[in-house]
């Protein structure tokens, strides 16, 4: 029995699962080799983590905040979900405290919750960190000139920090995971070269197995398949759920699945068309022609590693614009700009199965991706460091 214990600490402030499957996967596999696992959640995220079988703590949500507040730079996406409040910090501070002393782990690891680097400090933990680009203080956006927002430090992070430690030198984003002992890239190097960090792992997917086995997956016919995972705050779902049903109509031939986990339907689709809650993704993606996507880190990792080209819906948030454009950039997509009308999704997408260069291109993609050790090679750094 390893003596590795580890409380995860995903981003507790905002509905997304993204950071939590992630942190989800390596818990998986940590769990297979011996290692003890914990996380520090929030309530919504509780049902997914008690029906695996993880052990829970629930975090203090903002005290204010906008779920769907566009997320440009980190500190503009921060203060619009309320994460800038001082009694706000002290609290997620001093929950991720009474986490540790209860639990008592090894090591810690965290996903885009920005207060994580103060208490490893104050308990002398190592600290492991999901690093993306995006997340870093000299990420750069296209969107950024055209929203003409301010570039303003929040100085009420900076000052909490300071009084626990922790020097924040430029901007809040280096507490995403430049302030961690070890960081880890979802992806691999070509797609997101970017990254600087003194003990950098590219690990690629850090899928969990268990909640694509758990979750059903219905006849899905003779018709090729296109899988639609379009990222809740992406852009209006329901706009876009329009959209994809004319697509649908006009694309007679495939048989689309939208996963669209929280927005009620009031649309009727056509035969061909089916919109579900949940969904297997990762088995959908083997099965699939395409994915239409938001810009996901991880749907996108998840369709590379199948072989699967991505059609890039793009929006208003700048984390998903820079993964699409990646995808682009590596020839293995295509980006409809918006407003997005049906029949620029339709000529895309007819390109993007009807040409072998992106196929190709997300073949290489799927055979970089194959030779990274994904979760349990985080998995192993993490008994490694407990050691």
């Amino acid at each position: 029995m390893h003596n590795a214990k580890v409380l995860f600490c995903p981003m507790a402030e905002g509905v997304g699962l993204g950071p939590l499957s992630q942190l989800l996967g390596v818990a998986e596999e940590l769990t297979l080799r011996g290692g003890r696992c914990a996380f520090l959640i929030n309530e919504s995220h509780a049902p997914m983590v008690r029906r695996l079988g993880h052990k829970y703590y629930v975090a203090p949500k903002p005290l204010r905040g906008d779920l769907h507040a566009p997320d440009f730079r980190m500190s503009d996406a921060a203060r619009a979900l309320g994460v800038v409040d001082s009694d706000y910090l002290d609290q997620a501070i001093a929950s991720e405290l009474a986490a540790i002393d209860e639990f008592k782990p090894t090591v810690l690891m965290s996903a885009t919750k920005l207060t994580v680097p103060a208490s490893a400090r104050l308990r002398g933990l190592p600290l492991v960190s999901i690093a993306a680009t995006p997340d870093g203080p000299e990420f750069q956006s296209p969107l950024y000139d055209a929203a003409g927002l301010p570039d303003a430090r929040p100085e009420e992070v900076v000052r909490v920090m300071a009084r626990h430690g922790v020097e924040v030198r430029s901007d809040i984003a280096e507490l995403s995971y430049m302030h961690s002992s070890y960081a880890v890239s979802a992806a691999y190097q070509a797609f997101d070269p970017f990254l600087r960090h003194d003990n950098l792992s590219y690990v690629g997917p850090l899928a969990c197995k268990g909640i694509d086995l758990y979750t059903p997956l219905s006849e899905l016919g003779s018709r090729p398949l296109i899988t639609v995972y379009i990222n809740r705050g992406s852009a209006d779902v329901q706009m876009y759920l329009q959209v994809l049903s004319s697509v649908a109509a006009d694309m007679s031939a495939f048989q689309f699945v939208v996963i669209e986990r929280a927005e009620p339907i009031d649309l009727t689709v056509p035969a061909n068309m089916s919109v579900v809650p949940e969904a297997p993704i990762g088995r959908l993606l083997s099965e699939s022609r395409a994915l239409i996507s938001g810009g996901g880190q991880n749907a996108i990792m998840l369709s590379l590693l199948a072989g699967v080209p991505v059609l890039g819906i793009r929006g208003p948030s700048a984390e998903r614009d820079f993964n699409l454009r990646r995808v682009e950039a590596l020839g293995a997509g295509l980006i409809v700009e918006p407003p997005v009308e049906a029949s620029a999704v339709c000529s895309a997408l007819s390109k993007l199965v009807k040409d072998a260069n992106y196929q190709h291109a997300a073949a290489a993609a799927s055979a970089a991706l194959r030779q990274l050790q994904g979760a349990g090679g985080v998995a192993n750094l993490l008994l490694d460091i407990a050691r």
